[in-house]
């Protein structure tokens, strides 16, 4: 019997497999299970399953009660954002009228102090024309001062005084001429003598009679007498006269600032400059601007040179009663 390489490789093949199968049977028996172990596995794979999700459920349980406890305050937060939106929302629409009823309240204040401001202009103009009023009714009344005053006077003892002293500055007038005498204002000291003395409002029966005695008070002023005649001017145009005088002192010290026959209120740096006239503290203002600063002239300040112009003005005005008044 003849064997091929193949066939003989197959025998031993065969030899060396069944070694090797004897080999394995005796190193690794092979062990049967029954049912009894595979139910004891399931169940110990039950239990194992359970303690961990008993475990679990432990473990989770807080973190559920956490969550929930969360939830509600989420959703508590959700509530108040919610009334606070509203609120908000509320607010803005009140702000939005309180911003319209703002914008109207500005235009009606706007409107009211412009009002105001007319109105305010329209009295200062009516008080000026009362005012006109009120010194057209003192245009026959003068006033003195420095007249001496005695405790106890009578009018008709103060009627006699004046009279007296117009006469003495050359007013020529008779007791006629004086409609009343009367004292205005509290008795005091004479500043340059012990004397006291008090200021008296004169009115007079005719124009030409107080015209007699407004001359007459630049003889008062030229000889220094104690006693000056000036217009019974209003409050208002006095303290508006004072104040120009003090406007222009510094500015011009020979300016002339003063009251003429007619009581209008009236500045001038020489006599030969035009009189400008002023009523009103603007209209004082733009007169004051008007003016140039003085002049040198050889040397000299304006000052310096017209310090003896007011007494030269004052004798040209006995002649010209309404060119000059230099109180």
């Amino acid at each position: 019997m003849v064997f091929g390489p193949g066939d003989c490789n197959s025998g031993r093949g065969r030899r060396s497999s069944s070694r090797l199968a004897g080999k394995n049977t005796e190193q690794t028996p092979v062990n049967s299970v029954n049912s009894d172990e595979t139910e004891t596995i399931t169940d110990t794979m039950n239990f194992t399953k359970t303690e961990l999700e008993n475990l679990l459920a432990d473990k989770l349980a807080p973190l559920e009660t956490k969550i929930a406890s969360l939830e509600q305050t989420i959703k508590s937060k959700d509530e108040k954002i919610a009334l606070f939106e509203a609120r908000i929302a509320k607010l803005e629409e009140q702000n939005a009228k309180l911003t319209a009823t703002n914008a109207r309240i500005e235009a009606q204040l706007l409107q009211s102090t412009a009002n105001n401001i007319a109105l305010t202009s329209e009295v200062g103009t009516l008080r000026i024309l009362i005012d006109d009023q009120e010194q057209r009714g003192r245009k026959m009344s003068l006033r003195m001062e420095g007249l001496e005053w005695k405790k106890g006077e009578k009018n008709p003892d103060l009627r006699t005084s004046v009279l007296d002293k117009l006469n003495e500055f050359g007013a020529n007038l008779e007791d006629s001429d004086i409609c009343r005498t009367h004292r205005t204002g509290k008795p005091k000291k004479d500043r340059d003598s012990d004397v006291t003395v008090a200021q008296t409002i004169i009115r007079f029966r005719s124009w030409g009679a107080r015209m007699r005695a407004y001359q007459a008070k630049f003889f008062s002023k030229t000889n220094e007498k104690r006693e000056q005649i000036n217009c019974d001017l209003t409050r208002r145009r006095l303290h508006l006269l004072n104040r120009a005088r003090d406007l222009l002192g510094a500015k011009h010290p020979v300016a002339h600032v003063y009251a003429d026959a007619e009581c209008r209120l009236l500045l001038k740096i020489r006599t030969t400059d035009p009189k400008i006239e002023f009523n009103t503290e603007f209209e004082l203002q733009n007169a004051i601007a008007r003016i140039p600063p003085p002049p040198v002239v050889s040397g000299l300040s304006e000052a310096a040179f017209g310090q003896a112009l007011p007494f030269g003005a004052a004798l040209s005005a006995i002649t010209e009663v309404s060119e000059t008044d230099i109180d």
